[in-house]
């Protein structure tokens, strides 16, 4: 119960803030509408194709950005703030209230992650009803997928200040070499090495085989859910001890 009202308190914040923001809100639902009205057609240029295939690339980028930027820069705005400890105040691990505070988030995110489905099908993205809903339950999939690297960021953040542009640059990089703008095989053989050890590439390609080919290849979600659970235990760990550490000296005030 106190967990739900925890969630219930951080919703309500993000509820108040996406109204206090409406300007904002708005300018960013509209550049999502341009930024796939472009990319739609510029993918008439190269392929009928490419646009499914580049959408379902987006989507996952939007999904992985939101998940690991919303970790650092909760922790960083606690900091610039001066307010972390009063967060700390609150009587629960202060992971889960990290995970909470960025599930409050991504429930919020989910709005703008159902428009940009809606447009992208307005312009041409053929799927049914079935592929639709498992592309949304394969959103929360990637959220599930890469909170260990989400959490493995914020655990370098408390100790490396200024760290929302590195956490940026990995994340854009991931992209690259999973294959969200062009084939995996269009990259050089030693990058190609790369993608094929990332989780990402596979959480893609599970996506792209069933908006493109109706194909439900569940064998490619295997390696990602394996390399969730365990690496999840390694950043756990390394963000309980890095905590530790800072909170002994007082520097996690430090932004």
């Amino acid at each position: 119960m106190n967990l739900i009202n925890l969630l219930s308190a951080f919703v309500y914040k993000e509820v108040k803030t996406f109204y206090h923001f409406k300007f904002h809100n708005v300018a960013n639902l509209l550049f999502t509408f341009i930024q796939l009205l472009v990319f739609f057609y510029l993918s008439q240029l190269i392929s009928a194709d490419y646009f499914t295939f580049l959408f379902c690339g987006l989507l996952f980028s939007r999904i992985f950005h939101q998940t690991v930027l919303s970790y650092v820069e909760t922790l960083k705005q606690e900091q610039y703030h001066q307010t972390i400890y009063h967060l700390f105040l609150i009587p629960e691990h202060e992971l889960t209230i990290f995970t909470i505070a960025v599930v409050s988030k991504f429930l919020v995110f989910y709005v703008e992650i159902i428009f940009f489905i809606l447009i992208a099908i307005i312009l041409g993205l053929k799927v049914s009803m079935l592929q639709t809903s498992v592309m949304i339950l394969w959103t929360f999939l990637v959220l599930m997928c890469t909170l260990w690297f989400a959490i493995l960021m914020t655990a370098l953040s408390i100790i490396i200040k200024k760290s929302e542009v590195l956490a940026s640059f990995l994340c854009s990089l991931i992209d690259i070499l999973s294959g969200v703008y062009f084939p995996v095989d269009l990259l050089p053989q030693v990058l190609q090495k790369i993608s094929y050890f990332l989780p990402t590439t596979y959480l893609i390609s599970f996506l792209r085989n069933i908006v493109k080919y109706n194909k439900f290849d569940f064998i490619k979600l295997i390696y990602p859910t394996i390399t969730a659970i365990l690496f999840l235990v390694i950043s756990v760990m390394c963000f309980n001890y890095l905590l530790r550490k800072v909170l002994k000296t007082g520097k996690l005030l430090s932004y």
